[in-house]
């Protein structure tokens, strides 16, 4: 999809909530692009055309900021994949390396759809929020399950069939939230099935790459010249800036 044909849908009808919602009326510091455009691995053929993804910040309001109550939920439509957070709850998450926000301050200028002097103010600070934390909100976890699921199947006593259909059984319990966390599937959308295959060295592979891979980044993290953690003083500062600009407003 090209830049004006995302403008083109943008301005539609179909997304006017960006522009009614009382809670991002006239609040939008940044809006762009997310998900595999973010990414630079969107493709477009004819069996597959990637998701139009939107991901954005709006600002507190006043009332908000100066009685200390401030909304940490962002704005969501599930059909379009439109996700709009609000200050507050960005930055926590912006300090805790959380990959679905730290990419809003890296795409590409051409994918900014909106972008006011606070968001710039943000996109300028990139630099601020990272730390070696990524390690671990990045790859940490994934591999963490994995170490659990390879721990749990060299301990287990009950024959492989029964593995299976506990590992299938605890999958297909996590696809009951995917509604919540991320878009509405049908079952005929996604089908999960049990390898029938009798490559058993398969299993071993599957750890090693893990182990490949977590060494990596495990180098990575120990070598790279980010900081431990994120410059908080520096943060709090740009908060402080940004919510001063609100409170001061008209907005």
């Amino acid at each position: 999809m090209k830049v004006n044909q995302m403008k083109e849908k943008i301005n539609s009808k179909e997304y006017d909530f960006l522009r009614e919602d009382e809670r991002l009326k006239n609040r939008i510091i940044l809006l762009t692009t997310g998900g595999s455009y973010a990414y630079g691995t969107n493709i477009e053929t004819e069996e597959h055309i990637s998701d139009f993804d939107l991901r954005g910040i709006y600002l507190n309001s006043p009332e908000e900021i100066l009685t200390m109550n401030c909304q940490e939920k962002p704005v969501e439509n599930l059909k379009l994949d439109v996700t709009v957070y609000p200050l507050a709850q960005l930055v926590k998450l912006l300090t805790n390396a959380n990959p679905n926000t730290i990419e809003l301050l890296g795409t590409k200028e051409e994918h900014l759809f909106i972008i006011t002097e606070e968001g710039r103010m943000l996109r300028n600070s990139a630099d601020l929020f990272l730390s070696k934390g990524a390690y671990a909100s990045f790859g940490g976890y994934a591999i963490q399950q994995l170490r659990r699921l390879e721990n749990a199947l060299a301990r287990g006593s009950y024959p492989q069939k029964e593995k299976e259909k506990h590992i299938m059984g605890s999958i297909e319990r996590q696809m009951m939230t995917f509604v919540d966390r991320y878009k509405p599937i049908t079952k005929d959308q996604l089908k999960l099935y049990i390898d029938k295959s009798d490559k058993l060295d398969f299993d071993e592979e599957i750890f090693e790459m893990v182990d490949w891979y977590d060494q990596k980044f495990q180098y990575a993290k120990e070598n790279c010249v980010l900081p431990d953690k994120p410059d908080y003083k520096k943060i709090n500062e740009l908060v402080i800036e940004i919510n001063k600009r609100v409170v001061s407003s008209t907005r």
